[in-house]
């Protein structure tokens, strides 16, 4: 499966179109004054999805905690559909060039997302819960025009169960990585980007082109 989710709006409003087969199926929106703003997905004929900023805990506020073993989890965020709690966001720095994002879902399985940038895209990969089974990848097109970038999931066919969960995570995502508020943007950026970390080698180049082919989905 194949999603698009392509910021529309990013002065004021932050607003989304995410579609899937080039329809759109919901529309997103992040709170105009903070990143711990609501975070909300709408649909016309589904339940709206909410992400709300919670606490993760004293012990994850401490600086350098995470270079002494101590990993620490924070940018807490929980995700409801409707009234059902579905899962959780939250980023987790481990140690020294070590960061990463948790998703846990309601039944308690664990998804661990690794993100390295090589040039003109950012990428995002997805693991289950076993660290080693790679089940989704978000590209992210470090070119963006008045200031609203555009990602590209894919996510096997076999775990679109998660898609819900993983569609408002990359909302969650934008808001963290690639929003700044109450500032005007004209015409296009274009970024090139190299990050390092100790997390590197969880991007593996021939994973898309395994399960999704040589298409370029991106309208650069």
């Amino acid at each position: 499966m194949i999603y698009e989710i392509q910021k529309t709006n990013s002065y004021l409003a932050h607003e989304y179109d995410i579609k899937h087969d080039g329809k759109v199926i919901y529309f997103g929106r992040l709170g105009a004054l903070s990143k711990y703003q609501r975070i909300k997905m709408e649909s016309l004929k589904e339940p709206t999805v909410f992400l709300s900023f919670r606490f993760s805990g004293i012990l994850n506020y401490i600086p350098f905690l995470h270079w002494f073993g101590k990993s620490k989890q924070k940018k807490l965020f929980k995700c409801r559909y409707g009234k059902k709690y579905i899962g959780s966001f939250a980023r987790c720095l481990d140690g020294f060039g070590k960061q990463r994002y948790i998703i846990t879902t309601a039944s308690g399985e664990t998804l661990y997302v690794y993100t390295i940038s090589k040039g003109r895209y950012t990428y995002a990969c997805f693991y289950e819960s076993d660290d080693q089974t790679q089940i989704a990848q978000a590209d992210t097109f470090l070119t963006a025009k008045n200031g609203c970038f555009t990602h590209t999931l894919y996510l096997l066919d076999d775990k679109n169960e998660l898609s819900l969960l993983l569609l408002a995570f990359m909302l969650y995502y934008d808001n963290f990585e690639y929003t700044t508020r109450g500032k005007w943007y004209a015409g296009k950026s274009h970024t090139y980007s190299y990050t390092w970390g100790k997390y590197n080698e969880k991007y593996n180049e021939g994973w898309k082109y395994k399960y999704f082919g040589e298409g370029n989905f991106f309208l650069e």
